[in-house]
């Protein structure tokens, strides 16, 4: 009994050493619902929209995916003339004072030179902006496409505790105008701390 017993604690040791090590490859990923599954009247939970319920949604989910059930859709709508973007911010992100990678997947259908813009910016307790990389998006795609960009604190700044997050389309950058019918489907984002920080231009 007792060399059963003894067994079996191995056995459970194994377990817990080989699950330690399959996860530690894994990067912890600090979004709240990064891939939308989660929805709550149409909208994504844990971000903020631009959408004026009832009135004007341009922010909303879609059942095409790169995985899961939903993606985020943002698309530009006519409001009384007005051409308006479809945005989304998640702030208040807890994160470490490290290097950060911010990554997903995009399916664009982009009018008129219209653009999509992925943001990712670096704040400290106070909320003070420390850092900012943004990149564009362009064009149409026929599938979901990877992006990614790096962002690192400044070296000799102040520690930095919260991210922030906004995805949105804007206008043709030579005109300002946005086009009606203009989309992007984003799904699984993932925001990482990256061990190494490579410089880009």
């Amino acid at each position: 009994m007792r060399g059963r017993s003894i067994k079996l604690i191995i056995t459970a040791f194994s377990c817990v050493l080989l699950f330690a090590f399959l996860s530690g490859g894994q990067s912890q990923n600090f979004l709240k619902n990064p891939n939308f599954e989660v929805v709550v009247k149409n909208e994504p939970a844990s971000w903020e929209t631009n959408n004026i319920p009832p009135i004007l949604t341009v922010v909303s989910v879609s059942p095409k995916a790169k995985s899961g059930k939903n993606s985020l859709k943002l698309e530009v709508r006519d409001f009384h003339g007005t051409k308006i973007g479809g945005a989304a911010i998640q702030g208040d992100i807890s994160i470490p004072n490290a290097p950060l990678q911010l990554r997903g997947y995009a399916l664009l259908n982009l009018k008129g030179g219209d653009q999509g813009m992925v943001a990712l910016c670096l704040e400290t307790p106070s909320g003070s902006t420390v850092g900012l990389k943004d990149t564009s998006l362009t064009g149409s795609s026929a599938e979901f496409k990877p992006f990614s960009l790096k962002l690192a604190p400044p070296p000799a700044g102040p520690e930095v505790t919260k991210a922030r997050v906004r995805l949105a389309i804007l206008g043709n950058p030579e005109t300002d105008e946005l086009h009606e019918g203009s989309s992007i489907l984003f799904d699984d984002l993932a925001l990482e701390t990256v061990t190494t920080q490579t410089p880009e231009k």
